[in-house]
């Protein structure tokens, strides 16, 4: 959303702020007291939720206005989008838990240190964060994977195209996580061989996700062996920092390689 005027800007207010009783909200379990269809009175939720009722019924309003409640005769219950969202609106504790992301951002912009410390947005020492982190990118990269696919088969088939003799791809992905991705290009390409590169909890954590069709490597792909050769390398959301810069100097150099084995491009 573009910010023209004043009123877009109290707009983005007023969603930061409708934002925060919704993570706060799913944190105290409201949603999960309603999963049951029944309909429940502000007393009845703060009783049951142990919050206080005056809080509960002003925040149960604006998830109401939001649609994600239904709001008859006092009571509340919960919409049928909100059931349909159960997963995503469930996710929100795990959201909430890294919520010093927030506060702690003005610090972040003066100092540069980071808010909270993460190997690939994966918290090391919180294994139940790490899995529902890799859980809910499990989740919503479903919608991305026909077309990873789709680049990955053009790619192999340009391969093809200049050496016909090459018949195993040799496909990485990198920073994989989850592990959705390399499972897809293991079945949609049979005879290749694919490896998931990223730390060790996240390959281990994909292989419980999505399956061990696929060979995993874990490390830090900045400084450890990655392996290979490979003939494709699949990034996904972790083209940032160093590993973008690193991923420019590669390029250039393949790109003075290429350049280098065509004359009339000199």
């Amino acid at each position: 959303m573009l910010i023209n005027n004043e009123m877009d800007l109290n707009a983005w207010q007023t969603a930061w702020a409708n934002y925060h009783v919704l993570l706060a909200m799913s944190q105290v379990g409201l949603f999960d007291l309603l999963e049951d269809g029944q309909a429940r009175t502000p007393s009845d939720i703060a009783q049951q939720l142990n919050a206080d009722p005056r809080a509960v019924e002003i925040c149960a309003h604006i998830l109401a206005h939001a649609g994600l409640l239904l709001f008859e005769a006092g009571t509340f219950r919960v919409s049928a989008v909100a059931s349909d969202m159960r997963e995503p609106i469930g996710e929100l504790k795990w959201q909430w838990r890294r919520g010093q992301n927030f506060p702690n951002l003005l610090n972040t912009i003066l100092s540069g240190q980071p808010a909270i410390t993460t190997t690939g947005g994966v918290l090391k020492d919180d294994e139940t964060d790490a899995r529902q982190f890799l859980q809910m990118l499990h989740r919503r990269s479903s919608a991305n994977v026909d077309d990873a696919i789709r680049v990955v088969q053009q790619a192999w088939a340009n391969i093809r195209a200049e050496a016909p003799q090459h018949n195993t791809p040799r496909i990485l992905d990198l920073g994989g996580g989850h592990g959705r991705y390399a499972a897809a290009f293991a079945d949609a390409l049979p005879q290749a061989q694919v490896t998931l590169f990223d730390c060790e909890q996240a390959t281990r954590i994909a292989c419980e996700l999505s399956g061990t069709g696929f060979e995993t490597r874990s490390g830090d792909f900045l400084r450890d062996d990655v392996g290979g050769p490979y003939d494709i390398a699949f990034l996904s959301y972790v083209t940032s920092g160093p590993l973008l810069r690193l991923i420019s100097i590669l390029y250039y150099f393949w790109k003075m390689k290429m350049d280098s084995s065509k004359p009339w491009k000199r």
